[in-house]
């Protein structure tokens, strides 16, 4: 496949990412009205109980394959510079850790907690090796942006909020998560008009 028609696909699969995503949150927590809290529960909470878990689990799954096509396509993006297609490996690894969060719910034991830490730290390592990268290039535009997504997703992740269980750091670096995400399917989009 040619990479104009492969950019597009990642592109388009980056795209899908966040609807997907928060879709599957946002219909999780509908069906979970009576007992979740954004203070006292952690997202991954809803993919436990009944009712929730099937939206939510699925979502993050789906979510996961897309985002690792999405990585591939950056992959194949930065296939001139090594350095960057570290920060794109990363990225798929990220990708995997989150397929994982969907499959291996919290019920599952220990391996849970390991794949969400796997995936709330690669995908803003990933960036921040991107971004650092072109910054380092001297491409502002297409360094700035990743960088400052992976740095805030991290640090909003990694930060004490007192008073909350989890959720709303979760849900806050997820954003910036999808940021990213966003960045580079548009970088690949326009890549892919080329």
């Amino acid at each position: 496949m040619e990479h104009a028609s492969w950019y597009r696909i990642a592109a388009w699969c980056g795209f899908l990412t966040p609807l997907v995503s928060l879709g599957a949150i946002v219909i999780a927590i509908s069906r979970a009205t009576r007992w979740f809290s954004w203070q006292h529960n952690w997202l991954s909470d809803l993919g436990v109980h009944e009712g929730s878990a099937l939206p939510f689990n699925a979502g993050l799954f789906i979510s996961g394959v897309l985002a690792l096509v999405l990585a591939r396509g950056v992959y194949s993006y930065y296939r001139h510079y090594a350095p960057s297609r570290i920060g794109a490996l990363i990225f798929m690894a990220g990708a995997c850790a989150l397929m994982g969060i969907g499959v291996f719910t919290e019920d599952a034991g220990r391996i849970h907690y390991v794949v969400s830490v796997l995936f709330f730290s690669l995908v803003p390592i990933s960036y921040m090796v991107m971004g650092g990268c072109a910054l380092v290039r001297h491409a502002k535009k297409r360094g700035a942006v990743p960088f400052a997504a992976g740095l805030l997703a991290g640090v909003m992740w990694a930060l004490p909020w007192p008073g909350t269980a989890g959720a709303l750091p979760e849900i806050t670096a997820a954003l910036f998560i999808l940021a990213g995400a966003l960045f580079y399917s548009a970088l690949l989009y326009v890549e892919s008009a080329r």
